[in-house]
C-alpha cells in the first residue's frame, strides 16, 4: 500500500522532482508515463524523505526514553507448549511466533493493499470477531502460508512461497485478511529494561508528543513530530495502519467503523497493554489509555493530511498521491471539526496518581458499556485455564433446595447472580440447570461448546453438552447446513483419529509376522504338547513374563505402596536423591490455611470492547501468559472474564417450568463475571524460602 505526504516547505517542494513531468530538453524517446503502482511508490519515497531528522524547534524537551529494543523473528515453538492446550479466538494460531518489523512490515503492505483494492473498505465490520462470515480454518490457512515466506528460503523455493502467500491474499475473504493483519500486529514484542511488552508505540513517546502538541497550541501538520524518532520499518507500518484506518473512517456509512471503534480495536496493538500477568484493574487502566492515545494519534494523523502545501494544494492519502484542491473527504472534516474538543484531556496522559479509580476506569464517551461482577477466592495453584473451570466455582450448592440470598458472605454459589446464570429446575429435590456461555462469547472465543467444565451432574446437561470438560463438541452457529458440514469436515478431517492415520503408515515388521505366522501353521498340537513355547523371540518373551511386585522402602522410594500412581517397577535412587527426599518429606509444604470458599467481590461498569480485547488478545493470543509462560507462583492474580447466559433480573431465584427443555432456554439475558484467584502472598513467601 502506497504512502502519500505533501511538502511542508516551499524550499523542499522546489527541490524535489516531479515524478510526472520532464524537462523541455528531454528527447521524446525518454518520455514514459509511470503506472499507478509506481507513482504510489514514488509518494512514499517522497514522504519518508520530507520527514525532518531535526525536530528540536518542535519538541523543546525530551523526556528520558527507557531502554527498548524489538525482539527478532522467532519461529520455534517453546519447550512448554502443547498442542493438547485449548485455543481460544480467531487470533491463537502460533501464538508463540515472535515477528520482527521487516516481516510485519511485509504482512500490512499485503493485507492493506487487499483490503483497499477489494472491496474492503465498504465491508462491515471486518476487524471484529462477531461476523458470521469469519471462518477459523481460512484465518489459519492464511498465516501459515505468510508464515512460510518468514523461513530462509532461497532461490525457487522463496518465490514459490512468496507467489502462494500473495494468491492466498488475493483470494481471501475481508474479515479474514482483517483478522491476520491484527494477528500480525499482535506478534510485535518488545523488551523494556528487560521486561517482555507488547505493542509497537513507547508510552513516552506518545506523551512528549501530546504535551508539546498541547504547548504549541495544537498545530494542524504536528503530526509529522510523531515520525522522526521511530525506526524506519516502524515508521512504515504506523502510516499504512494509519491510512488503512482513515479510509475505513471515509467509509464509515458502509464500514461501520469510526475512530472510537477502531481505536479500541487497534489501541492495544499499538500501545501495548503493559507486562503480561497484570491484575485486571491494571490491565483494564492501561487499555483505557491505550484507545485514548489512539483515538487522539489517528485524528491527528487526518488533520495532517487535510493540511495544505505552500502552494495551498493537497496531496493526501485518498486522492493517490496526486494534487487535490479539496483536501480530505467531508466526512473525515466533520471528525476533526473542532479538535481537540473530542480528545480526553481530563485523564492528563500521565494518568496521575492523585486521581481517583472512577476517573481512571471511567468509560470514554458515547462508548457501549457492561456491568461486572467480581468474584474472588484465593487457592493454592492458579488453574491453567480459568475460562473452562469457573462454572466450578458455584458447585458447592448445586441442589435445589439453596436459596437465594443478598449477602455476600452467604457465598457464591447462594447468590442471585449465580442463581440466575445455573436457576432452580422445576421443584425443589432436582437440580440446577447447567451453565452455559452467552451466544456472543461463544463466538468471540470461538467455542463449538456452549457449557463450560463443571465438577457435579445438572438436570439438563447430558454428555454432548461439554460437561466432561472437552470443548469440541456441541452448539454451533452456522448460515446453512453446507457450512456446517464443511465445518465438520475442517475440524475432523478424514477420520480425525490416530487409528485412521497409522493405516496409511508402513509397517516395517510385516515380514517378521508373516515368518511367524507361517511357522505358527505347520506346528501340529502334538509337537506343541511335547515341546511347548520353544520359540526364542522377543516379543514372545515379553508377553509371557510376569510382572513381580516391586520391594519398595524408603531407601529405594518415598511413594506409598497404596497410591494407585505407583508405578509397578521404580528405579533405585541414588543416595543424594534419597537424602533429598527424605530432607523435603520431613520439612513438607507450607500448610494452606487461607479460605478457598469463592465470595462476590463489587461491581463495576467497563466498556463492552474491552471483552473483545480480553478474548482477542489477552485470552486469544497469549499476551496474559507471555511468551515465557509466567511461573503461576509469581503471578499477584490470576482472572479471566466469562459471559453466561442467565435470567432478567425479575426472575432469578424462582424455580423453572417443568416445561423447560434445552432448545427453549429461559436464560435469554447475560451475565458478565469476572474471575479472580489469588494465591496469598505470605504463602508465595512460603513457598519461594522452600525452593531456596
Amino acid at each position: 500500500m502506497g504512502f502519500f505526504s505533501r511538502s511542508r516547505s516551499s524550499d523542499t517542494n522546489n527541490n524535489s522532482v516531479d515524478q510526472n513531468t520532464v524537462s523541455s530538453d528531454a528527447s521524446p524517446s525518454s518520455v514514459r508515463t509511470l503506472s499507478r503502482k509506481e507513482k504510489k511508490k514514488a509518494a512514499k519515497e517522497q514522504q519518508l524523505s520530507r520527514i525532518p531528522s531535526d525536530e528540536g524547534s518542535l519538541l523543546d524537551g525530551e523526556l528520558q526514553q527507557p531502554e527498548e529494543r524489538f525482539l527478532p523473528l522467532t519461529l520455534e515453538r517453546p519447550f512448554w507448549s502443547s498442542d493438547s492446550d485449548q485455543d481460544y479466538g480467531y487470533l491463537s494460531f502460533e501464538k508463540h511466533v515472535v515477528l520482527g518489523l521487516e516481516q510485519v512490515n511485509r504482512l500490512v503492505d499485503i493485507a492493506c493493499e487487499e483490503l483497499c483494492s477489494r472491496g474492503g473498505l465498504d465491508t462491515p465490520f471486518i476487524f471484529t470477531t462477531l461476523a458470521l462470515d469469519i471462518n477459523a480454518s481460512a484465518v489459519k490457512r492464511l498465516v501459515k502460508c505468510f508464515l512460510g515466506t518468514c523461513v530462509v528460503l532461497v532461490g525457487r523455493e522463496k518465490d514459490v512461497a512468496e507467489k502462494k502467500w500473495r494468491e492466498e491474499a488475493k483470494f481471501a475473504n475481508m474479515h479474514e485478511l482483517g483478522m491476520c493483519l491484527r494477528w500480525g500486529l499482535a506478534r510485535i514484542t518488545r523488551l523494556i529494561n528487560g521486561v517482555e511488552t507488547r505493542g509497537m508505540l513507547s508510552w513516552e513517546h506518545y506523551i512528549q508528543w501530546a504535551e508539546q502538541e498541547q504547548a504549541l497550541g495544537y498545530p494542524p501538520e504536528h503530526f509529522r513530530a510523531f515520525l522522526p524518532n521511530l525506526q524506519t520499518p516502524l515508521r512504515l507500518i504506523l502510516l499504512t495502519v494509519l491510512s488503512l484506518l482513515a479510509r475505513l473512517t471515509a467509509h464509515s456509512s458502509t464500514s461501520g467503523h469510526t475512530p472510537p471503534t477502531l481505536s479500541s480495536l487497534f489501541g492495544p496493538l499499538i500501545f501495548g497493554l503493559g507486562p503480561s500477568g497484570l491484575p485486571f484493574n491494571h490491565t483494564y487502566t492501561l487499555y483505557l489509555r491505550s484507545v485514548n492515545a489512539m483515538e487522539h494519534i489517528l485524528l491527528a494523523f487526518i488533520r495532517w493530511q487535510n493540511t495544505p502545501d505552500a502552494t495551498g494544494s493537497y496531496s493526501n492519502i485518498l486522492t493517490g498521491g496526486t494534487a487535490s484542491a479539496l483536501g480530505v473527504p467531508p466526512r473525515l472534516k466533520e471528525w476533526i471539526k473542532g479538535y481537540p474538543a473530542m480528545l480526553d484531556t481530563i485523564s492528563n496522559y500521565r494518568l496521575s496518581a492523585v486521581s481517583s479509580p472512577e476517573q481512571r476506569h471511567r468509560p470514554r464517551k458515547g462508548a457501549r458499556t457492561v456491568r461486572v461482577t467480581s468474584v474472588r477466592r484465593n487457592v493454592k495453584v492458579y488453574q491453567k485455564d480459568l475460562v473452562r473451570t469457573s462454572a466450578s466455582w458455584g458447585d458447592q450448592h448445586t441442589s435445589g433446595t439453596a436459596t437465594p440470598s443478598s449477602n455476600p458472605n452467604d457465598g457464591f454459589a447462594a447468590s442471585y447472580e449465580w442463581l440466575r446464570i445455573s436457576p432452580q429446575s422445576y421443584g425443589y429435590d432436582t437440580f440446577r440447570l447447567p451453565p452455559k456461555y452467552s451466544d456472543a462469547y461463544r463466538k468471540r472465543l470461538n467455542l463449538s461448546s456452549a457449557s463450560p467444565q463443571t465438577s457435579h451432574k445438572h438436570s439438563f446437561g447430558g454428555s454432548s453438552g461439554g460437561l466432561s470438560g472437552k470443548i469440541g463438541t456441541g452448539e454451533r452457529d452456522y448460515k446453512s447446513l453446507t457450512d456446517e458440514k464443511w465445518g465438520t469436515f475442517e475440524c475432523a478431517g478424514f477420520g480425525g483419529d490416530e487409528t485412521t492415520a497409522k493405516k496409511l503408515q508402513f509397517d516395517l515388521t510385516e515380514s517378521a509376522r508373516a515368518a511367524r505366522s507361517i511357522k505358527r501353521e505347520t506346528l501340529d498340537w502334538s509337537s506343541f504338547t511335547s515341546s511347548g513355547f520353544s520359540r526364542s523371540d522377543q516379543p514372545l518373551n515379553t508377553a509371557l513374563q510376569l510382572s513381580v511386585p516391586p520391594q519398595l522402602n524408603l531407601s529405594t522410594s518415598l511413594t506409598p505402596l497404596s497410591s494407585p500412581s505407583s508405578p509397578k517397577t521404580s528405579p533405585p535412587l541414588t543416595p543424594s536423591e534419597s537424602k533429598k527426599l527424605r530432607k523435603k518429606a520431613k520439612n513438607g509444604a507450607p500448610t494452606f490455611s487461607w479460605d478457598t470458599e469463592p465470595v462476590l467481590g463489587p461491581e463495576q461498569i467497563i466498556e463492552e470492547a474491552f471483552l473483545d480485547v480480553y478474548c482477542d488478545l489477552l485470552q486469544g493470543s497469549g499476551w496474559n501468559e507471555g511468551l515465557h509462560s509466567l511461573a503461576s507462583d509469581n503471578r499477584p492474580c490470576n482472572w479471566a472474564l466469562v459471559e453466561f447466559k442467565a435470567l432478567p433480573f425479575e426472575n432469578a431465584g424462582r424455580p423453572q417450568s417443568e416445561d423447560y427443555t434445552p432448545d427453549s432456554d429461559p436464560r435469554t439475558s447475560t451475565s458478565l463475571l469476572l474471575f479472580e484467584e489469588y494465591v496469598p502472598g505470605e504463602y508465595r513467601e512460603q513457598l519461594a524460602a522452600l525452593r531456596e
